[in-house]
């Protein structure tokens, strides 16, 4: 467990070490503070309306019309993110000659794999940590129900999780990082829209590729519902590719 850590402290020290962690953070936040300005502008609007009409302001949901959308909206940015955070992991080893010194050390496939992914993951998780100031700035101004809300913030972080072990499993197979994040892209993509299909078909094969999909999980936990089938298929999301990933690196370097 130590040797993997190491490798993610390496890996994380890498990304602020390079305007990488900050690029992206900027433009991270920067999409998610116009789609935060728009929706909450809108739902301000629409409360004004309410006022001037006589109806009850409280009739409309904060969370419901800001707060889940931005979130729904900020896993989708995360999509397009993180095949670039995580092209470079294991394709750049290869490209550059020092995936042969790192399996010559005592660590095996697992822990390579498992510290890049902990290290991609951990600049994830301070991405969704600063996305929390949105729901902290409405909570300034009115009422969020807390609940949904930390569920929409553990969901989105989740997503991000299993995007990055996906992008590591790209990145495993590829010595092109160029290739490495357009593969991860369009599969990602797929595991995204997967649902779209459910919806025009139907019995075993409409439930089938419905839980398949990243999409239909995560609206669940942005509602709050947080249940057991969503948590083990986001930990699926995680552990299945990064075991292939350690697979197909124990293969190819005779570990």
């Amino acid at each position: 467990m130590s040797k993997m850590l190491t490798i993610a402290g390496k890996e994380l020290k890498t990304y602020f070490v390079s305007p990488m962690a900050y690029v992206v953070s900027t433009v991270y936040l920067l999409i998610g503070g116009f789609f935060f300005y728009t929706m909450l502008s809108y739902f301000s609007r629409l409360s004004l309306q309410f006022m001037q009409y006589g109806y009850q302001e409280d009739q409309l949901d904060i969370n419901e019309m800001v707060v889940r959308p931005l979130y729904l909206n900020l896993s989708l940015v995360m999509l397009m993110v993180i095949p670039m955070i995580t092209m470079r992991l294991l394709a750049e080893e290869r490209r550059s000659g020092t995936a042969e010194l790192l399996f010559t050390s005592p660590v095996r496939p697992w822990h390579v794999v498992g510290g890049k992914f902990l290290g991609a993951a951990g600049l994830i998780g301070l991405l969704t940590a600063l996305t929390c100031i949105y729901p902290l700035v409405l909570a300034l101004v009115g009422e969020i129900d807390p609940g949904p809300t930390a569920a929409a913030a553990v969901g989105l972080f989740l997503t991000g999780a299993g995007f990055v072990a996906w992008g590591v499993l790209a990145s495993a197979a590829s010595e092109n990082q160029i290739v490495a994040a357009v593969t991860s892209f369009g599969f990602l993509l797929l595991l995204w829209v997967i649902s779209w299909a459910a919806a025009i078909t139907d019995g075993a094969l409409a439930s089938v590729l419905d839980y398949l999909s990243v999409m239909s999980h995560y609206e669940e936990l942005a509602k709050g519902v947080v249940d057991t089938s969503h948590l083990v298929f986001f930990a699926s999301l995680v552990f299945v590719p990064l075991f292939l990933a350690a697979h197909l690196l124990a293969a190819r370097h005779g570990r």
